[in-house]
């Protein structure tokens, strides 16, 4: 015979003096690690990895012990690979697993360590995704919802001067402006910008011996495309039609072009392990208080305001189309100078086996700049990139028209130790009006990088181009250049007979790099040259920034354009290394000598920082001093950065008596079917947390809810995972914090609406009787229909409630049977809801009240 014991606990003991307590089950607690059921917020580890904080809900299982409710899409945000096991692919992603873990991956095992609220998951390595494949399963991939966004970036100066008596002034602004519809999985988007401009100066009349005011005024609505857009995810690629350019693929393989037709093209961010598309960077050095165009096809895509020295812009609006930028610098004395830069992506060595395309079919399109085209002809374009064995890359592409066509084919190979190279060429006939005979040609590419890590030394980029006299672009074929409004020469846009690039970067002494760029044009049929090279030293000591560059861009060719050396130093000094006091730890101070071919030097010291607990205002002043008569000038700015986006302010004054004032702005507005909410710029898809509660913020990104409990994430991972939780800390008085966090999807340009729901209300100390007795201690109590939310009865009955409504119905249980549950109405005063500013401590109200 044999017999099994365990240890128990009597049940009637916490009645101890409270007279015939009714008996609760609390068996739950009976076993070691025993709890009960409901939402724990616990750290997810899986393999011993960190997943992040969940709220998850927890059950007992059929020996007591409590296992978490988990869905698929849990496991796919946690690495786990859904389509390694088929018993485990064929539930549905959103619904939760009806069996334990183990049963689907044989020897996964999950384990919740309730002291330290620690759930730990074990997965064997066969069935994760590999390390690169952060993408979520498609079948979690969210369309989104119907919605309207619009992205502005908008700056304009007004500047004012005196000469002999006469008074000059003029004002600028300028607009860039990306709006999109969503519906379903259709994306319509829109760029356009803006400028105007308006100069009034005082005219003398010698013959009357009066001055009059004169007056002129330009401005422009320029739309640059508008094109449809959507996934189709099957051949992990996006349709485009409408306005457009070629893409990262073509513009890889063939020289790039607008047009208006339909495309189809293969999406990296759909790809595991893939990067997204490239971005241009545009740097440069400006000797005064200046004004910065950026022209793409004749059109301004991009324009600001800048301070002397050097600058850099990485938000071009509109700069994802094809074409060089053509970068055109107006000093505060009215001269310009700039220079060209070349805008293409390069080709990417490919993994074996991988593939990417591009398909095109349309209409030649010569956009709504100040472009002169000689035809729209109908075209053809298909490009492709594949990866071999053996490290090497194969890429081609052919365009065909009516009286154009090209072929391009190249290879790409890894040079092991030795870097990487790649060589193509591309054969084009062109037939023009008139010719009695078709032009054809050849252009010639060849492209080098290499990172030596053990000397610190890497070559970016080395690139030579060289073409024939005859070869023609589909650009060339089809246009007769640009108006490009710039103030720089057309014929920087004319047939180029070579091209030679080069980027290099090497580290010195651990904190120190030197780097050089420079690009050099040469065009047929002339001595004209387009060269720009810069090259600089820079590192710190004892954390002050030290730096010196060196910077030349000249035009050689017809007409007088000055050819501008540059040298520059530079200190940076955080005001910290000073003292601890508060304001020092985000100022700093900056010093800066230039020095150019004119003989002209200036010395410039800005001081700035940033004010406010979350740094969301900064602020700067300079002082510049010149010789050659530029004398004296200085300029002042302050900004504010917020949910809803970015304002700056700035005064500006020089030595011939001028003052100017600019201002900028940017930011996002989305209308989505909880109102329309401010936001930064929305670049991709978006994520709508709506709270219903005013100044909460969102833990994903920092944004905060605006008047209205809305709130706007930018910058979310796209076909990937994306847990959005509200920071309890930022919730109001009374406020009832949500329970979990929620995993979101999106598809590129998707925007996402998650409803998280805050409850405000009281915080409330309720003793519960039924049937004249105190509710059993370890009784659940939660408002009826959130049972997931509930809170353990204590001794005497007593149970804390947070976030109570003014109304409602409390449902207590303490057993399974119908004399082992009942309700509670209540009604409470209206909440009083404590101010930030209100440190004042407001009692809980505490109640008796009857179950039945």
């Amino acid at each position: 015979m044999q017999a099994l014991a365990g240890e128990y606990f009597d049940p009637s003991l916490l009645q101890f003096g409270v007279g015939n307590g009714q008996a609760v089950d609390l068996s739950q607690f009976g076993k070691v690690g025993g709890q009960a059921e409901g939402t724990y917020s616990v750290d997810v580890y899986v393999n011993n990895q960190s997943m992040g904080m969940r709220n998850i809900n927890f059950v007992h299982d059929a020996s007591g012990s409590l296992l978490p409710v988990l869905t698929p899409a849990d496991l796919d945000g946690w690495g786990v690979n859904l389509k390694s096991e088929e018993a485990l692919s064929a539930l549905p992603v959103s619904d939760a697993l009806p069996l334990p873990l183990s049963d689907y991956i044989p020897d996964a095992s999950v384990k919740l360590d309730f002291s330290q609220m620690h759930l730990l998951l074990s997965v064997p390595q066969l069935n994760m995704k590999p390390n690169q494949d952060t993408l979520a399963d498609p079948l979690l991939w969210q369309e989104g919802e119907p919605a309207f966004l619009l992205n502005y970036n908008l700056s304009g100066n007004s500047y004012q001067s005196k000469n002999g008596g006469s008074k000059n002034d003029s004002q600028g602004l300028f607009g860039s402006f990306q709006s999109g519809l969503n519906l379903g999985a259709w994306r319509l988007r829109n760029s356009s910008t803006y400028t105007h401009s308006r100069q009034r100066f005082d005219n003398y009349d010698s013959l009357g011996n009066t001055r009059q005011r004169t007056s002129q005024s330009q401005q422009k609505w320029t739309s640059q495309q508008t094109y449809l857009q959507r996934d189709i995810a099957f051949l992990r690629s996006q349709l485009i039609m409408g306005e457009t350019s070629t893409g990262s693929v073509a513009s890889q393989v063939l020289d790039g072009f607008s047009y208006r037709g339909v495309g189809l093209i293969s999406s990296d961010a759909m790809s595991p392990g893939s990067m997204n598309g490239f971005a241009p960077v545009i740097t440069g050095i400006a000797r005064s208080n200046a004004q910065v165009t950026v022209t793409q096809n004749g059109a301004v895509i991009y324009q600001a305001n800048v301070a002397p020295g050097p600058f850099r812009f990485t938000d071009l609006a509109g700069s994802g189309t094809s074409g060089d930028l053509e970068v055109s610098i107006r000093e505060s004395d009215g001269s310009i100078h700039g220079f060209r830069q070349p805008y293409s992506s390069l080709p990417v060595m490919q993994r074996q086996g991988q593939f990417r395309y591009e398909m095109a079919a349309g209409q030649y399109y010569i956009g709504h700049g100040g472009y002169t085209a000689t035809g729209t002809p109908g075209f053809a374009m298909v490009s492709a990139i594949y990866g071999l064995p053996w490290d090497v890359t194969i890429y081609g592409g052919v365009i065909g028209a009516n009286d154009y066509q090209s072929l391009a084919i190249g290879t790409g190979l890894s040079l092991r130790n030795y870097g990487a190279v790649s060589l193509d060429a591309t054969h084009s006939r062109a037939t023009h009006s008139g010719d009695s005979q078709p032009l054809t040609g050849e252009s010639y590419r060849a492209r080098y990088s290499k990172s030596m890590m053990t000397t610190g030394t890497s070559v970016d980029l080395t690139a030579y181009r060289y073409s024939t006299r005859n070869y023609l672009s589909f650009n060339d074929a089809n246009n007769r250049g640009y108006d490009t409004e710039s103030g720089l020469p057309d014929w920087l846009n004319g047939r180029r007979r070579s091209t030679y690039e080069v980027r290099l970067n090497q580290t010195l002494w651990t904190n120190y790099q030197l780097w050089l760029s420079g690009h050099r044009d040469n065009y047929w049929g002339s001595d004209k040259t387009n060269t720009n090279m810069t090259a600089g030293l820079s590192g710190s000591v004892h954390q002050v920034g030290l730096s010196v560059s060196y910077g030349v861009d000249r035009i050689r060719g017809s007409g007088d354009w000055p050819v501008n050396r540059q040298w520059t130093l530079t200190m940076n000094v955080p005001m910290s290394l000073f003292g601890s006091a508060a304001p020092l730890q985000n100022s700093y101070a900056t010093y800066s000598l230039m020095h150019d071919n004119t003989g002209r030097s200036s010395n410039q010291l800005t001081m700035g920082g940033a004010l406010l607990k979350d740094n969301s205002m900064n602020w700067s002043v300079s002082q510049n001093m010149s010789n050659q008569g530029s004398g004296n000038s200085g300029s002042a700015s302050l900004g504010y950065n917020d949910s809803w986006g970015s304002a700056n302010l700035g005064y500006n004054y020089d030595n011939n008596g001028g003052r100017g004032v600019t201002y900028s702005a940017n930011g996002g507005l989305l209308a989505h079917r909880h109102g329309v909410t401010m936001a930064h710029n929305i670049s991709d898809a978006a994520i709508v947390v709506h709270t219903g509660v005013p100044g909460v913020k969102v833990m994903n990104g920092g944004a905060t809810t605006d008047r209205w409990g809305n709130a706007v994430v930018t910058g979310v991972r796209t076909y990937s995972r994306n847990n959005i939780s509200i920071d309890p800390a930022s919730l109001p008085e009374g406020a009832n914090p949500p329970t979990s966090s929620h995993a979101l999807y999106p598809t590129a340009g998707a925007i996402l609406v998650d409803d998280t729901p805050i409850r405000l209300g009281q915080q409330v100390l309720m003793n519960l009787f039924h049937n004249g007795k105190p509710v059993p201690f370890g009784a659940i109590a939660a408002l009826k229909g959130e049972a997931d939310q509930g809170s353990i009865v204590g001794e005497g009955g007593q149970v804390y409630l947070g976030g109570m409504p003014e109304k409602g119905t409390l449902q207590v249980k303490w057993g399974t049977t119908p004399d082992s549950q009942c309700q509670v109405p209540f009604a409470l005063p209206k909440p009083v809801q404590r101010s930030k500013q209100d440190t004042r401590w407001h009692p809980i109200k505490t109640m008796d009240m009857t179950c039945r």
